[in-house]
């Protein structure tokens, strides 16, 4: 089909209205660069679909000053505390662990200036999408991205207005597919996806139900249900907690191979109530939906001036809750770059970048949500239960746990090994990008004694995300209190320096001009523009007083110098023309 002429002419066209397109919407608005979402469907997210977002991409939604709303959507900290294993969820109860900030709410709370929530999708991507048309972003409800053609200039995408059944066409500087699993930005660019696709079978059954006598005694955000002679795999189902304690979502696997199962809103409701242990629950089933696993990278997520981002790039199970929290990430990441560009401030090498630091991202959550189902399949394995087993067997095993500690210890091990899935805080913040728009300083951090998958270890070598400390400046009652993160002010370069850094200040005012780069100077320490509250900063920082930090826009630190050069304005300059491809 010939592309009709291009009667719409923007920076950035952004495929796709989920959390990574509106993600990346909103952030190139707030840097001020016009963008057109299409998105197929007629709104946002119909179903709760993710439900956890980390602190990562809390501290996104905090500078984007959307942090308050999201919160007070979510589950308040106290009802998110528990992942429970049960016969059902009036019948006896196996186990439980604590979960996320309920494991380590210290840990936590150290980490970040953010807490996780326990939100759902389809309560987040609403306030993501008014904030976005609020701040200037044009939305194209019913609008589908059908095809493209790019050039050396910018690229034609081909959309189709499903209401008025008539295509038309967006030329558009930059493209940003986010168009989900069956990504037709990626079929398009003819980028294929590497690992297995449909490996499992999986139905969503959203409802009301009053469940609060079976749950909030031990109030949680998953409740498995786990007996022998299930339909498959390791268990029952899971209730997941979408608005305590009246709305959830039942998720539970089949085997196509054996047919597929009633979908009716009738054998749902049955289902539920047979999983809860209760044959009179009223149940309102508000929507069933079929979904197939998959476990697959884009081979690549650059393709000339089309880039890939969210599910359209990366596509895995729900376990360990990296999904959206990824998918945020890329748009962010994604975003400054393009705008750092669009005005002119860099060139379109650092466009590169975002391939260099987000397809390695990809390719390691896909890899730890199936080691996480693995870990899942544990727990099942330890009380007595196994695929195929009759319900006499899987009963008769169960019993054992009572008189053998070698199987009471292999739960005990079963459940402990649940951290990396409920738990990974490590996994969820440690991430440090080896090559991209950083200059490596040659460091290597110390070997950490402890699980890095489980446990933050924050760094300022460059690649790694900024850490957070609280800072604060003014006088006693009057004082106000920031993080590090909030001090590197949206859409600017910001460089961090001590006691000694006064030569840093003059050399940042002198490159600023030079490269016409928006770059801000904060001095952390006694008498300086913030103090170190707690004296955090000091043991985190990786430089002496006469060092600096050059944080990027989205705050992953782009260079570290530990001690003062003889020349800090050459030093700094090169620096920043060697990040922004600047020739």
């Amino acid at each position: 089909m010939p592309f009709p002429e291009a009667s719409i002419e923007v920076p950035v066209l952004v495929v796709g209205a989920g959390p990574a397109g509106l993600t990346a919407a909103l952030a190139l608005r707030q840097y001020g660069v016009d963008a057109v979402v299409v998105n197929r469907h007629g709104w946002t997210a119909n179903t709760p679909r993710a439900h956890y977002q980390n602190q990562r991409a809390i501290e996104i939604l905090r500078e984007l000053g959307l942090e308050q709303q999201v919160v007070a959507a979510g589950m308040p900290e106290a009802l998110a505390r528990n992942v429970v294993w049960a016969e059902t969820l009036a019948g006896v109860e196996y186990a439980r662990v604590p979960t996320y900030m309920a494991a380590r709410t210290d840990a936590y709370r150290r980490a970040s200036p953010c807490p996780s929530v326990n939100v759902a999708q389809h309560l987040m991507e609403p306030i993501l999408a008014r904030a976005a048309m609020e701040r200037g972003a044009k939305i194209r409800w019913g609008h589908e991205f059908t095809g493209l053609t790019q050039d050396a200039s910018g690229v034609v995408a081909r959309i189709l207005d499903r209401a008025e059944e008539r295509s038309y066409a967006i030329r558009a500087q930059y493209v940003i597919g986010a168009d989900g699993a069956r990504s037709k930005v990626a079929e398009a660019l003819g980028v294929a996806h590497e690992g297995p696709a449909g490996w499992g079978a999986a139905v969503n059954v959203w409802f009301r139900a009053d469940l609060a006598r079976y749950c909030a005694h031990r109030p949680g955000i998953l409740y498995w249900t786990n007996r022998p002679g299930a339909d498959f795999w390791v268990g029952s189902g899971g209730f997941i907690n979408v608005q305590p304690w009246n709305e959830w979502v039942l998720s539970f696997m089949y085997d196509p191979a054996h047919g597929q199962p009633d979908l009716s809103n009738e054998a749902m409701a049955t289902r539920v109530r047979t999983l809860v242990g209760d044959a009179d629950l009223k149940v309102e089933v508000l929507a069933v939906s079929p979904w197939q696993m998959n476990a697959q990278v884009a081979q690549r997520m650059t393709s000339g001036r089309v880039f890939l981002a969210g599910d359209a790039a990366h596509r895995h199970p729900p376990s360990g809750a990296l999904g959206s929290n990824t998918s945020m990430q890329d748009g962010y990441n994604l975003a400054w770059k393009l705008a750092a560009v669009l005005r002119g401030e860099a060139g379109e090498g650092l466009l590169a970048s975002y391939e260099d630091e987000r397809l390695p991202v990809a390719r390691a959550i896909v890899s730890r949500s199936m080691q996480n189902i693995e870990i899942f399949q544990e727990v099942a394995a330890a009380i007595g239960f196994a695929h195929g087993q009759s319900e006499e067997a899987g009963w008769g095993a169960h019993a054992e746990l009572a008189a053998s500690a070698a199987k009471r210890e292999a739960l005990r091990t079963a459940l402990e090994r649940q951290q990396h899935h409920f738990g990974a805080h490590g996994f969820e913040l440690n991430v440090r990008y080896e090559k991209g728009a950083l200059v490596d300083d040659g460091s290597v951090d110390a070997r950490a004694e402890i699980d890095t998958a489980i446990h933050h270890v924050p760094s300022t070598r460059p690649g790694a995300h900024l850490p957070h400390a609280w800072l604060a400046r003014g006088p006693g009652a009057h004082s106000e209190q920031r993080s590090t993160l909030d001090i590197c002010r949206l859409g600017r370069w910001t460089l961090l320096v001590g006691h000694d850094g006064a030569a840093w200040r003059e050399a940042a005012r002198r490159v600023a001009d030079a490269l016409a780069v928006a770059l801000d100077v904060a001095g952390i320490g006694i008498g300086l523009d913030w103090r170190d509250v707690n004296d955090d900063w000091c043991a985190l920082r990786g430089t002496g007083d006469d060092g600096c930090l050059l944080v990027r826009p989205d705050k992953v630190v782009a260079w570290r110098s530990v001690a003062m050069p003889t020349d800090p304005f050459e030093a700094l300059q090169r620096v920043l023309r060697q990040l922004l491809c600047l020739s």
